[in-house]
């Protein structure tokens, strides 16, 4: 029985392995391309309708093959507004965009980019009073 568990495990062992070791999909050097690209349109977007933006940074930025021709490209940025003197406020979205890769064209098309979600973080404190309906 100890020889059969033995087998077992090394055989567990050896198809991990072989899948840690199998050919990439979509080559690593591509996912890098499309990261950089996605992340240039977004910023250049980002100041061409926002132009007060300011400190903008992306928090995390990844991609992840969905089969060999499909990725998935995953983000998070966020921003200041310069034109914000009174309660200046950080501005935080996520988002994501699929990607698929056209044979014909030998291009990415992009669905997206999609915004899930968006946060506000406040740079400074708010003073609030039992009773205060106006913040006064």
């Amino acid at each position: 029985m100890r020889y059969l568990s033995l087998l077992f495990v090394l055989f567990v062992m050896y198809v991990s392995w072989s899948f840690i070791k199998a050919p990439l999909d979509i080559p690593e050097t591509t996912h890098i391309d499309i990261q950089d690209d996605i992340k240039t349109h977004i910023a250049d977007t980002m100041q061409k309708f926002l132009p007060d933006v300011k400190e903008f940074k992306f928090d995390r930025f990844w991609t992840q093959s969905l089969d060999k021709n499909k990725m998935k490209a995953v983000f998070e940025f966020s921003f200041e507004n310069a034109a914000e003197l009174v309660n200046p406020a950080r501005y935080g979205i996520k988002g994501y965009a699929i990607l698929n890769f056209d044979e014909e064209k030998q291009a990415w098309n992009v669905d997206g980019p999609y915004f899930a979600n968006d946060q506000i973080q406040f740079k400074d404190g708010m003073i609030i009073r039992p009773g205060d309906v106006d913040g006064e």
